[in-house]
């Protein structure tokens, strides 16, 4: 990365540090709690593999996705915010900027 962007980043944890992490802190820990995975990334998810319809001579059948999924590896679950699962999977397993 850039020395800018380097440096935006250095500032935006010192600001957490300083003011604000504390408070986050707590207030996530106040929340709601449920039972979380604790370890929720993309290698810990398992597809349904699409079933692809048989093609008939002169008729086209729309495309049947089945949208299942399994969530493996609960060694790491217990209660929690929920909301941890979901920042989680977001920060290990997408590529946005």
């Amino acid at each position: 990365i850039s020395e800018t962007e380097r440096n935006k980043m250095q500032n935006v944890c010192i600001n957490l540090q300083n003011k604000q992490i504390h408070q986050i802190h707590d207030k996530v820990h106040a929340f709601q709690t449920t039972l979380i995975h604790g370890d929720y990334h993309i290698a810990n998810v398992l597809f349904s593999p699409q079933q692809q319809p048989e093609q008939k001579e002169n008729q086209t059948e729309k495309k049947k996705f089945d949208s299942s999924f399994w969530l493996l590896d609960w060694a790491t679950c217990g209660l929690g915010n929920p909301l941890l699962d979901v920042v989680f999977f977001l920060l290990v397993s997408t590529n946005a900027p």
